[in-house]
């Protein structure tokens, strides 16, 4: 007893000196991310998040060479604009690409039924090809060694002051009317002679872009009519399903494309900075779709394809989409992420993520490297605990689900077990949680069976920062264990149930519900490893739960992330959470064990964010920090899509539910430290009995 008196004197004159909540502001436990490309330098976050497009237009009609040369910059054209509207003149090779357009329609009308579908399989996928492989090769050396300014510098010496002879001089004046041809039309400007050469690149670059992404479009287009001659071949109601999801996805992706261009206009729209820089605008924008996910024009902007897919009931379209999606996102992260951070910076370059790299390096410098984070993110081999954990997986994932006999008692044990692991984990790692935020329980227990001298303020720290590591080996053990279970019951079904699970008048839809659940654990995993980038393994494993000292709060934390995937989502883990369970629920065609199992993890994960890292974050950050900022999902689709009374019915409710949540919270808090309270009196009155007797004897 006497124990434990002197450890809270000790922990209550440390804390008297620490900041109160108004004076602190830090990364959130977990919560993550970064975003890069299409958006990502920490000083484009910091400021006023509008488009150039949206500002005063004269300040940025203004060019800049790299080279500094200053030029205005005339008026442009959209792709469907140039092509399509009447009143616009034409160059040759808009024609040309017109013709183009038209011939693939020719084709699809000549050909037999039968042979449709492979030819423009064929034809989309060389367009795609062209797209990412081709234009992505132009633009990754454009970016790289200026090749096309080399080229196009090259081609105009040739045609306008090269020599012809009888051989070449046909295909020299060929060349010289198109480009000549192509230039005057698309720069309409009296100063034409004046614009640089850079200028001059970029629009003969947009001919090539304007070929290939029409004929892209145009070919998967024409797959997709090809494909839907089973579209309405369903009941009534599945097919009533298909088109409006359908339909509401196309219309979704119709307004992010619009909503883009309307903010980077063509400047972006035709990598215009792989050429040139729009002078005073040297940032990333952030606005409109831009707020609503990461590189929308790669991500959310391909909603249409898999619209497409739903509305011809085609596993060509849907698998072509997936193909063509993939592909779209290698050119992202293989050509325009690097020429991103070349030009505005990388995430890893911001004040942000050098202080939370340098964290992670100083709370785990004695080990060499930070705790082990999933199944093998900073595995160290010289680290006892981490094999212990790899070991967890091992057996319970990979050898237990052979080694145990496929009967239904078996079964029933394993899946038993699984669940009752699983709210028994969630409990321990609850508890922790919540009394080491509201009475620093585990802190006090370490403090209790230390050595370390506690009058020593360098001895709290050291007792700080270890009751931390113990708590990321509890943590990812149960996290570990917890999924490996699932693995474990997975590979049961699929091994030994495969004919029921392969079976089509039992399982429906396998094909698409693979994808489907492949895609969400993929989501889940990108997401985690997003939340780790933007907050670090210190705020993966709640680490601010666990500073009790002043002076470790000011080292250790700093604002609340905003940055990354927290720029667009502000718990992003209320979703990457408990995407995997429902994954497995959906593929496992609906089973009643998946669903508790799916049911008990969202409402853990419901319980841990409203109920105990909330209130702590409020406590820490302050209530205006952590309630009243908008994410910019919600921006955008207030922005975007909500009527101004349905966003202020939604705000009423949405103030109901955090006000319930509240007062429940301040019930369990009050019945917990009355609770403690009696329990210590008891404990006191105990010790003074036991005192009275012993003094009587």
């Amino acid at each position: 007893m006497s124990v434990d008196i002197s450890i809270n004197t000790t922990l209550n004159n440390i804390t008297e000196s620490n900041a109160t909540a108004s004076d602190i502001s830090s990364d959130t436990s977990p919560s993550p991310s970064n975003q890069q490309p299409a958006s990502s330098n920490e000083k484009s976050r910091s400021k006023s998040s509008t488009s150039y497009n949206l500002k005063d237009e004269s300040k940025y009609s203004i060019g800049k060479t790299d080279s500094n040369e200053l030029f205005k910059v005339p008026v442009t054209n959209d792709m469907v604009q140039q092509l399509f509207d009447p009143n616009l003149k034409k160059s040759y090779f808009d024609y040309l690409i017109v013709l183009s357009l038209l011939s693939n329609c020719l084709i699809y009308y000549i050909l037999p039924e039968n042979y449709r579908i492979i030819t423009f399989i064929a034809l989309y996928l060389f367009w795609r090809l062209c797209y990412n492989a081709g234009i992505g090769v132009l633009l990754y050396y454009q970016s790289k060694y200026q090749s096309l300014f080399k080229i196009t510098n090259n081609l105009l010496l040739s045609i306008n002051n090269g020599k012809t002879t009888s051989s070449n001089s046909f295909l020299t004046t060929l060349k010289k009317i198109l480009i000549n041809n192509e230039l005057r039309v698309k720069i309409d400007d009296p100063n034409y002679n004046s614009l640089p050469l850079e200028f001059k690149t970029w629009i003969l670059f947009r001919v090539v872009v304007n070929l290939i992404l029409m004929n892209d479009f145009t070919t998967y287009i024409l797959l997709v009519l090809a494909c839907s001659k089973n579209s309405f071949d369903q009941s009534l109601p599945l097919i009533f399903l298909r088109w409006s999801l359908g339909i509401g996805l196309f219309i979704f992706n119709l307004i992010v494309k619009l909503d883009a261009h309307k903010i980077v206009k063509d400047y972006a729209w035709y990598w215009g900075d792989f050429f040139f820089r729009l002078h005073n605008n040297e940032e990333l924008i952030f606005d409109g779709v831009f707020d609503l996910a990461p590189h929308p024009m790669y991500s959310i902007g391909y909603a249409g394809y898999y619209g497409f897919a739903l509305m011809t009931k085609s596993y060509t379209v849907l698998m072509v989409s997936i193909i063509g999606h993939i592909l779209q996102i290698l050119f992202l992260n293989i050509v325009e992420t690097p020429h991103i951070e070349k030009l505005y910076g990388s995430s890893d370059d911001s004040n942000s993520i050098k202080f939370i790299k340098k964290r992670d390096l100083n709370i785990f410098r004695d080990e060499g490297s930070p705790s082990l984070t999933f199944f093998y993110k900073n595995f160290n081999f010289i680290r006892i605990t981490d094999y212990f954990q790899i070991s967890i997986l091992i057996f319970f994932g990979l050898i237990l689900p052979f080694l145990l006999p496929y009967d239904l008692k078996t079964n029933k044990i394993i899946i038993t077990l699984t669940i009752l692991t699983k709210i028994s984990s969630s409990l321990l790692i609850d508890s922790i949680l919540y009394f080491q935020s509201k009475f620093k329980s585990f802190t006090k227990y370490q403090m209790k069976n230390s050595y370390l001298n506690l009058n020593n303020l360098e001895n709290i720290k050291k007792i700080e920062i270890l009751t931390f590591k113990n708590f990321t080996i509890i943590y990812n053990s149960v996290l570990i264990l917890n999924y490996s279970n699932l693995i474990c019951i997975s590979i049961r079904e699929i091994f030994f149930n495969f004919n029921e699970f392969s079976s089509s008048s039992t399982n429906n839809y396998l094909f698409l519900k693979l994808i489907i659940s492949t895609s969400l654990i993929i989501l889940q995993l990108s997401i985690n490893l997003q939340i780790i980038e933007s907050i670090g393994i210190f705020g993966w494993f709640y680490g601010d739960f666990f500073l009790i000292l002043n002076d470790s709060k000011k080292n250790y934390i700093k604002n609340l992330t905003r940055s990354g995937i927290y720029r667009y989502l502000n718990n992003p883990e209320r979703f990457s959470s408990i995407l995997t369970i429902w994954s497995l629920f959906l593929v496992f065609n609906y089973k009643i064990e998946f669903l508790i199992l799916a049911i008990i993890y969202t409402l853990n994960n419901y319980l841990i964010l409203n109920f105990i890292e909330k209130p702590h974050m409020i406590e820490l950050y302050g209530e205006n920090n952590v309630i009243n900022h908008k994410s910019g999902i919600e921006k955008s689709l207030n922005q975007l899509f909500l009527p101004l009374q349905l966003q202020d019915s939604l705000i009423k409710i949405s103030t109901s539910v955090d006000n319930l949540i509240n007062n429940s919270s301040k019930i369990v808090d009050n019945y917990i430290v009355n609770k403690r309270r009696k329990s210590s009196s008891n404990k006191n009155l105990h010790e003074l009995n036991k005192q009275k007797l012993a003094l009587n004897f």
